[in-house]
């Protein structure tokens, strides 16, 4: 929210979408028909804005959605700003095999939501996000921890790593200017994972790479990631 907070207070409206059965939402259960998640933004944004393309914004794996969203609804999307991700190429082998098995997740499930309320874990997987032991031991760590509390937590987020939309690389080449923005200690994304989206990126993108910032680096270098923001909004408006 550090991001966002800046570009409100330069007058831009921000819409933060939360993605069903992940993170404050509520969890589903097996009855709930889970409409695709990129139909279901696409339906938000005509409601909200009619056919009026957003600028729509992804970091991690709000990028992968992004990127989803703007390959199946092009007109839907002015510009795309993606921070710290990469394209999304899908999953292979034991991994393919295992996410989103129902057998799985029941096992996998309720050992991601433990450990993702025990503080002294998440204090060490959030340092190693943000690469700033001082940012993370004043972070209000319970925004990340809360989530985890809600029952099928674990499954879900599961769950919404086997429905992810692989990243099509020749409709990124066609799309308008995109906003690229990295952290030069991300260990999440780092320079290998984020080569095959640098490659594509369409003629007139912004690529840049923020020093010393990690995985977070939308929240630990918040001033300078909206500055660069800003620039390439007003550069495309």
């Amino acid at each position: 929210m550090e991001l966002v907070t800046r570009l409100q207070a330069k007058g831009y409206t921000c819409v933060v979408v939360d993605q069903p059965d992940f993170g404050y939402s509520t969890r589903e259960t097996k009855k709930t028909k889970i409409m695709d998640r990129e139909k279901m933004f696409a339906a938000l944004m005509k409601k909200l804005n009619g056919n009026k393309p957003w600028y729509v914004a992804g970091h991690s794996m709000g990028g992968y959605v992004a990127l989803g969203l703007a390959q199946e609804y092009p007109k839907l999307v002015k510009n795309l700003l993606l921070y710290n991700t990469g394209a999304y190429e899908g999953s292979t082998g034991l991994r393919a095999a295992l996410i989103g098995n129902e057998t799985y997740m029941s096992i996998a499930g309720p050992v991601i939501e433990t450990a993702g309320t025990i503080d002294p874990l998440i204090l060490f997987a959030y340092t190693i996000a943000t690469m700033d032991p001082i940012y993370t031991w004043n972070y209000d760590r319970a925004q990340i921890e809360n989530p985890y509390k809600i029952k099928n937590s674990g499954s879900a987020a599961l769950r919404n790593f086997s429905t992810m939309t692989v990243t099509d690389l020749d409709a990124v080449r066609k799309m308008n200017p995109i906003l690229y923005v990295n952290g030069s200690l991300d260990l999440l994304f780092n320079a290998q994972l984020q080569q095959s989206l640098r490659d594509a990126l369409p003629k007139g993108s912004t690529d840049v790479t923020v020093q010393g910032g990690g995985h977070m680096t939308i929240e630990t270098h918040a001033d300078q990631v909206a500055k660069i923001t800003l620039k390439f909004l007003k550069a495309h408006p």
